[in-house]
């Protein structure tokens, strides 16, 4: 009985437990939404059986993230293998770029190595003569330089025109052909001092050039035959011949023909040949006609602020006589930069002086002045004008590797040519994958080239003021006068009438 007992307690405790948890279960749903107690059952039951399905399907979204998450980290891949693949690509037109320059440097090796180690035994007077020759040579197109480096000098050369400087390497053929017969007679006359004249022997002299420098380079050897020099010339090209046939019966110089072996029976005959390289006769002045029209008869090229380059400037736009400008051409000599080249060195004033009467007068110093002014001049015109970009132009500026190129010329075109746009829409990835270093250099290229410029543009009065006053130092010490300002304005006043109605530049 007493079991029957406390097993009656037990169940009347365990009881009053459940009763308890129930009571602090009706406690805690009173404390939620009282809409729960006001929906009826079947509301309930249909709620139920919808979060039920809900929570069927969290396996199902599970594996929706998990391949989201996949396809993420796929694609993040394929963006890191399209860097690569652009560096790769890269990599590889740099060295397809290293391979032909190889090949060029490799053919100008011989004679770079000759003339380095000619003018570094003879420094002083052989690089002073050869700069002459070579200036001369060239119509001042180009300038040899020696620069210091460790264990002797390097050469260069500077183009008069664009003002780059090019390794020996880089010349053409030909122009390291005539920079070679420079040296070998810079390095004859050092050599000879006020000895005897040493002969001058050329094998297949002309092969490598164009008509127009075998004509100066014969007249070169010419003159040296003039002064004294005995030249022998070799060769087996009979057209060759042919030109220096013609060359010396129309110099008059004395000169004999020799076959090899000795002893030829009958020599074939050689047709003197046309002087094909002898330049177009250039216009003579009018009488009383003044340097603006003789300028249009000529039909010198237009100034272009973005085009032409300090060196590239025709001398017409700096030289306002007209017989001196007929006297330059005639010598050859047609741009700024050429002229100006010549006229540094020691001789050339003199030789151009010597070679025509109307050149006595001719004032470096007040051309030198006028130069400048115009290049200021094409300075202030570029302020504030943004130059509007080709295609061509951005394929040749190899700022963009071919893989990127389609894609960035096309963005471009719907730039409308317009170099900050199209930084401006590359910066924001309208170019998958495009590299940083590549934006960087065509920023940079853009900039060098006037395509971004914020600046304000000015009227023709405030180029007037620039002008007068960078020109004030010029008319303080004589070299130049009012009317070349005022002739210098008038230049500008023709620039701007253009500019306005080309507005857009750099179309293709």
């Amino acid at each position: 009985q007493s079991a029957a007992c406390a097993a009656a307690q037990a169940a009347v405790a365990a009881a009053a437990a459940a009763v308890g948890r129930c009571r602090d279960e009706v406690r805690r749903l009173g404390g939620m939404d009282s809409r729960l107690r006001c929906r009826h059952t079947a509301d309930l039951v249909r709620r139920h059986e919808e979060l039920e399905r809900t929570a069927s399907r969290r396996e199902e979204i599970l594996r929706s993230i998990e391949s989201i998450e996949t396809r993420v980290r796929e694609a993040k891949a394929r963006h890191d293998l399209e860097g690569r693949l652009a560096e790769y690509d890269e990599a590889r037109a740099a060295l397809e770029a290293q391979r032909g320059s190889g090949w060029q440097a490799l053919a100008g090796q011989v004679s770079v190595e000759t003339l380095t180690a000619t003018l570094e035994d003879h420094a002083s007077g052989v690089l002073q003569r050869a700069q002459e020759s070579f200036a001369a040579i060239t119509r001042g197109r180009y300038r040899l330089l020696a620069e210091a480096a460790d264990g002797g000098a390097v050469l260069r050369a500077r183009d008069g025109e664009s003002g780059r400087l090019h390794d020996l390497d880089e010349l053409s053929s030909g122009t390291r052909l005539q920079l070679l017969l420079a040296a070998r007679l810079a390095f004859l006359a050092e050599r000879e001092g006020e000895g005897p004249m040493l002969p001058l022997i050329l094998d297949e002299v002309l092969g490598n050039s164009d008509d127009e420098r075998a004509g100066t380079i014969m007249d070169i050897v010419i003159a040296a035959a003039r002064q004294g020099r005995q030249v022998i010339c070799f060769t087996a090209q009979s057209d060759e011949l042919g030109k220096w046939q013609g060359r010396l019966q129309a110099a008059g110089v004395p000169w004999a023909r020799h076959w090899l072996p000795a002893g030829v029976a009958a020599p074939p005959a050689v047709p003197v040949a046309a002087p094909a390289w002898a330049p177009e006769p250039v216009p003579v002045p009018r009488p009383g006609e003044g340097a603006a029209d003789y300028a249009k008869r000529l039909r010198v090229p237009p100034l272009d602020p973005f085009e032409t380059l300090p060196g590239s400037i025709h001398l017409a736009w700096i030289v306002d006589d007209p017989g001196q400008l007929h006297a330059l051409l005639a010598a050859g000599y047609r741009t700024w930069g050429a002229l100006s080249l010549l006229l540094s060195l020691e001789s050339g004033a003199a030789a151009l002086r010597a070679g025509a009467p109307a050149l006595t007068d001719l004032d470096r110093d007040r051309l030198t002045a006028r130069a400048e002014m115009l290049q200021h001049l094409l300075a202030l015109l570029r302020q504030g004008r943004r130059r509007r970009v080709s295609r061509a132009e951005l394929r040749a500026s190899g700022t963009v590797s071919a893989r990127f190129l389609p894609e960035v010329e096309a963005l471009l075109e719907a730039s409308g040519g317009d170099g900050r746009e199209l930084l401006r829409r590359l910066g924001e990835g309208a170019v998958r994958g495009f590299r940083r270093r590549q934006f960087d250099a065509l920023e940079a290229w853009l900039d060098e080239h006037g395509c971004r410029d914020d600046r304000p543009t000015l009227s023709l009065d405030g180029l007037r003021a620039h002008l007068h006053a960078r020109a004030a130092g010029y008319l303080v010490d004589g070299r130049l006068r009012l009317a070349d300002v005022d002739n210098l304005v008038a230049q500008a006043a023709g620039c701007l009438a253009g500019l306005e109605a080309d507005a857009p530049r750099g179309t293709e």
